[in-house]
């Protein structure tokens, strides 16, 4: 191995590098992303000469491209242990204080390089998670399939991983021993093995912030330079391993606007039906990374472009083939226009719940169905925003003289509407969002959805789960309801996104209909100017809770859902004995009727597979919307316990 007295380490000599990564950079073509590069050199690698270099070998091993690896100067790179927040911080100081070895891994590696704000820093350690929880006293292991540890610093959970917990998962998945690279010694084997277990290159990099060394095992730095989107193995296997993957492709190259290595492309398009075979939790977590960070009009896209929107959200697909919307097309439309005004409120670090982009959905389909006069959306949205006030919110609709956008079909010619014949048309464009939200949590209607289509492609999935629905349903009610009781209007125009990523909406959802309908951009000011002509007294732009007092919400469980048979002991105790089996817990792990699964480090996924074993030891089948509202040993016995005696009277 060449060790350069430079500030970057290179394994072998390599060639000069062209396109640097300082000048990869962002590009707008219309509403789609794109990067261009320089050809302007920089010395990111050095030799001993001095000159820059770049790794150039590669060797195939079976299913993955061997390259020599590289260690660079994170500061050449841009990078630095000022750029890791805080709680990130306080993590990585104590496991290094206490003699572990500690890195930064994954895509925060690559935002730092890109300059833009990681959604998380997830760090990786030589310490086993046992050791991490005796570190930290807030500190849990949750995850059955691949444990990491929560570490909670003051309001913040940071998320650290193990090199051994990842090292013993990875050989059980994949039975694949891979030759050792060439001059590395025991920390670099170490390292370049979990790098080559990622999805893809670009987030197979290491930052170490104490020796301000980033590694790269794997081509990611290149890729970065190329704008390029890779599997670290061969795409057709990497995304049979996990198909969540073909997921998280398209929300990192809609979000960075990079795009596909010609494999992975071909595949994703090839294996879009495979998304079906994930959890529907698994599912909703991933369409909520693209669509409430920031990027969901470019995930959109790319979900249309390669396949895979047909397969999870078939009335948006059908809707783009309505309007003739072509795989490659640039145009816009309402339902794109709505999520790009959307994604200018937010970012990776700001993000909105989940409700609010379903709520968008729901909105567009109901104006999608019946098309509208533009002051009946307009008036609709601002009683959302006011949150339920139909006086003010009509007020201030009626005058509205921007023109509207004629393109969009979704909008008819205004129709001069007198006060009483808007309110209506404002009630039955509420009522209709209502329909729409029970028909998209309806399988049947979701499958017929595409069938108008020349052979179209099969999918009745509906990931929306009963609390989501209910949390979407309750954003509207206001509309219809009326002010809500106890609702407490927001005084400035700073957004309080701890608030927006609980749920409590802000103006999103209105503005964005209104940005839409009225051809007006996102300027508080100007809706604050109407409100002025209508001499209402209203300071900035409010912060509402589309319906939802900020006391908080209620419980989301209707009493058609709760479970009132109580189990007897020995189904408990059977019970806490399948949820130790499907976890494996430890023998001293406590396991009583009271205990949460969030407590046992159960996730979504993980609460699924103890289902099933329920299902297999007592002979009977946990509907889903039952399944769904367990998340303790007891409520778990009680229904089946209830399951049980009903199939025994059948």
């Amino acid at each position: 191995m060449a060790i350069s007295t430079g500030l970057g380490f290179s394994c072998r000599p390599h060639f000069p590098l062209r396109a640097p990564l300082h000048s990869v950079r962002k590009v707008r073509l219309s509403s789609i992303g794109a990067f261009q590069t320089s050809d302007e050199p920089e010395s990111l690698v050095k030799d001993n000469s001095g000159r820059s270099v770049v790794n150039s070998s590669v060797r195939v091993q079976g299913n993955v491209e061997v390259r020599e690896w590289k260690r660079l100067s994170s500061k050449d790179l841009g990078i630095s242990y000022s750029s890791i927040p805080s709680p990130s911080r306080v993590v990585l100081n104590r496991l290094q204080r206490e003699g572990f070895e500690v890195y930064l891994v994954g895509g925060c590696v690559r935002d730092l390089i890109l300059k833009r704000t990681p959604r998380d820093f997830d760090i990786i350690t030589s310490a086993e998670l046992n050791e991490v929880r005796r570190v930290f006293s807030r500190c849990d292991i949750i995850g059955r399939r691949f444990p990491i540890c929560h570490v909670h610093v003051e309001d913040s959970i940071v998320e650290v991983s193990s090199f051994s917990t990842c090292a013993t998962n990875h050989d059980r998945d994949l039975g694949i021993a891979y030759e050792s690279p060439i001059d590395c010694d025991e920390k670099d084997y170490m390292r370049w093995k979990n790098c080559m277990q990622r999805d893809f290159t670009i987030n197979g990099l290491m930052f170490d912030p104490y020796a301000n060394l980033v590694y790269d095992y794997v081509g990611g730095l290149e890729d970065i330079k190329k704008a390029k989107v890779r599997t670290i193995i061969r795409a057709s296997p990497s995304f049979e391993q996990d198909y969540a993957r073909i997921l998280r492709a398209v929300r990192i190259a809609a979000r960075l606007g990079f795009s596909f290595a010609r494999g992975a492309a071909d595949n994703i398009r090839t294996l879009a039906s495979s998304v079906l075979t994930l959890d529907k939790a698994r599912i909703l977590m991933e369409m909520n990374y693209m669509l409430a960070y920031g990027s969901a009009e470019a995930s959109l896209r790319l979900l249309w472009k390669m396949n895979v929107l047909e397969m999870l959200l078939p009335i948006q697909a059908a809707y783009f083939v309505q309007q003739g919307f072509k795989k490659q097309d640039r145009r816009s439309n309402m339902l794109l226009s709505l999520f790009s005004t959307m994604d200018k409120l937010l970012e990776p670090n700001q993000p909105c719940h989940s409700s609010l982009w379903v709520g968008i959905l729901a909105f567009h389909k109901a104006l999608s169905d019946q098309p509208r006069d533009p002051l009946v959306v307009a008036a609709f949205c601002l009683a959302i925003h006011n949150g339920g006030d139909m006086s003010e919110a009509l007020s201030i609709a009626r005058s509205i003289s921007t023109p509207h956008d004629i393109s969009f079909h979704e909008l008819l010619q205004p129709q001069n509407l007198d006060v009483e014949s808007l309110r209506d048309e404002v009630m039955n464009l509420a009522a209709s969002v209502k329909k729409v939200l029970t028909n998209m949590t309806d399988e049947y209607y979701v499958s017929k959805a595409m069938s108008i289509y020349k052979k179209p492609p099969y999918s009745d999935m509906v990931f929306i789960s009963l609390e989501l629905y209910l949390r979407v349903c309750k954003m509207f009610e206001c509309v219809r309801q009326g002010k809500e009781e106890g609702f407490v209007a927001k005084q400035g125009r700073k957004i309080d996104y701890n608030l927006l990523a609980l749920g409590f909406h802000i103006l999103g959802l209105s503005m964005a209909a209104v940005s839409a309908t009225s051809s007006l951009t996102f300027q508080p000011s100007m809706l604050i100017q109407s409100i002025k002509t209508n001499n209402l007294q209203v300071n900035g732009v409010k912060l509402v809770t589309m319906g939802l007092a900020r006391r908080g919400f209620t419980s989301l469980r209707t009493s058609r859902f709760r479970i009132s048979c109580a189990a007897k002991p020995e189904t408990v105790n059977k019970v806490c004995e399948i949820v130790r089996k499907q976890l494996a817990l430890p023998p001293e792990s406590e396991v009583t009727p009271d205990t949460k699964f969030a407590a046992l480090g159960a996730d979504s996924l993980d609460t699924v597979e103890i289902v099933m074993g329920l299902e297999e030891e007592f002979d009977i089948t946990v509907e889903e919307e039952n399944s769904e509202n367990i998340t303790s040993v007891q409520e778990a016995a009680d229904l089946i316990e209830k399951l049980v005696q009903k199939k025994a009277t059948a």
